[in-house]
């Protein structure tokens, strides 16, 4: 990732368009939170996560690469979502912490959970 891209992620200006993209990370963006979602998704994360779906009626699951060519992606275990928003919307949280720390993510949104809609009982960083 470029300095510019970690410039834009680590601003806290721009704290209102990261939420504005994670709140809904599919379809069209305005420029400023299209400049957030390139720089969310060029992260440099080894063994990223990634979204898999085995067939067309079943769960999303979330896989990660293990950053060899050839090699079989990891499924997560016990990490299904029923629609294509919750899991785009995990896997962006996800980058953000690894590459970020979780304290960035709770200056943005605060309680982690309520970004995916998890109960204060479910906080999302035992789950991905």
């Amino acid at each position: 990732m470029s300095n510019k891209g970690m410039k834009i992620l680590s601003e806290p200006k721009n704290k209102d368009l990261i939420k504005k993209f994670l709140n809904n990370p599919l379809g069209r963006h305005s420029l400023e939170v299209q400049r957030i979602a390139d720089a969310i998704r060029e992260l440099p994360i080894s063994n990223k996560h990634i979204l898999i779906r085995r067939q067309r009626n079943m769960p999303f699951e979330v896989g990660r690469l293990t950053g060899q060519r050839g090699e079989t992606i990891k499924i997560v275990e016990g990490l299904k979502f029923d629609t294509l928003l919750e899991a785009e919307r995990a896997i962006l949280i996800t980058r953000l912490r690894e590459y970020f720390g979780n304290d960035f993510l709770e200056r943005i949104f605060g309680y982690l959970g309520l970004i995916i809609g998890l109960t204060a009982t479910q906080p999302i960083l035992s789950l991905i």
